[in-house]
């Protein structure tokens, strides 16, 4: 454990128990009584809390490994179809949701920004359907014969059939790409495809909508290809030899959560970027319209003009 994290459980510890945090906690338990299926998820965040508050080390450690992912947690989805941010910013009301997470914050030395949260899993949202749509809208780009092929599939692990709706099969075939065999432009699309396959699963799943295996292809196929992709490709090390290494290794280190994040973001970045192209063209028209349609000077015979 390091020492950072050790010496915040014990001063945590110390303290004993918290009456801000005791008084979340009765709140979001209160909403559960009420109505047990809308909190159902939130069973194990309201245990962290408890623990964090339990004034006994060993559980607030415990606590501190498991916040510090609670943004993984919030965008979430349960049953309902909304995140478990919504969930909880709903029941909870907007002002104490957002009191929670600045806590949070103060308590653990987390960065999360309640606002930007909110607006976020806004724009997740329209970025799960954007990818689904555009993979539902795509033509006849590969036939059932050689989509295997030109899809640059892995083979899949072992004799088992490769599952394209199985995170764990890419996650097999990430594991088993050959860097000794030095085949570059295999180890290089083993890569490529089955960290883009494993999160546009991840997106798929979250977005609840659903994919015949063929539209699934074909969107991870258009997700290797953004920008945004190979903006992530780029930061975690690019697809030069050693840069995949990289990639593959800190992928397979924290289950792709912090490739997945960087791609999220870039997304966000990337369609900003374009929105600020269309506008800055719309302006652009705009102002050609107004130049055109603006009256000319009448000419007067012998007045200089």
């Amino acid at each position: 454990m390091p020492n950072k994290e050790k010496t915040l459980a014990e001063n945590i510890a110390n303290l004993g128990e918290d009456a801000t945090l005791s008084g979340f906690i009765a709140s979001i338990e209160e909403i559960g009584k009420k109505d047990p299926e809308k909190l159902a998820a939130a069973g194990g965040f309201v245990q962290s809390l408890k623990n964090l508050n339990s004034g006994k080390k060993d559980l607030v450690q415990g606590a501190i490994n498991s916040l510090n992912d609670i943004d993984d947690w919030l965008i979430e989805r349960g049953k309902s179809g909304k995140t478990n941010y919504e969930e909880l910013a709903e029941a909870l009301g907007k002002d104490k949701m957002r009191e929670l997470i600045l806590y949070l914050n103060r308590k653990l030395g987390l960065d999360l920004e309640p606002d930007a949260l909110a607006k976020g899993l806004k724009k997740l949202r329209q970025m799960d359907d954007h990818f689904v749509d555009d993979a539902a809208d795509m033509g006849e780009r590969y036939s059932s014969d050689n989509v295997h092929q030109e899809a640059n599939m892995p083979d899949g692990p072992g004799p088992e059939q490769f599952d394209v709706f199985n995170s764990e099969h890419y996650k097999k075939s990430l594991e088993q790409a050959d860097f000794e065999g030095n085949d570059y432009n295999n180890v290089r699309d083993t890569v490529l495809y089955a960290t883009a396959g494993f999160v546009n699963l991840k997106i798929l799943q979250r977005s609840g909508k659903k994919l015949t295996e063929k539209g699934f292809i074909e969107s991870t196929n258009t997700m290797i290809d953004s920008p945004a992709f190979r903006q992530t490709i780029l930061e975690n090390g690019g697809e030069g030899w050693n840069g995949l290494k990289n990639v593959h290794d800190s992928f397979l280190k924290d289950d792709g959560k912090r490739f997945y994040a960087g791609f999220v973001q870039n997304s966000l970045h990337q369609k900003q970027r374009e929105e600020q192209y269309i506008k800055i063209k719309q302006d652009a028209q705009k102002q050609r319209e107004l130049e055109m349609n603006k009256p000319k000077p009448e000419h007067v015979l012998g007045q200089d003009v």
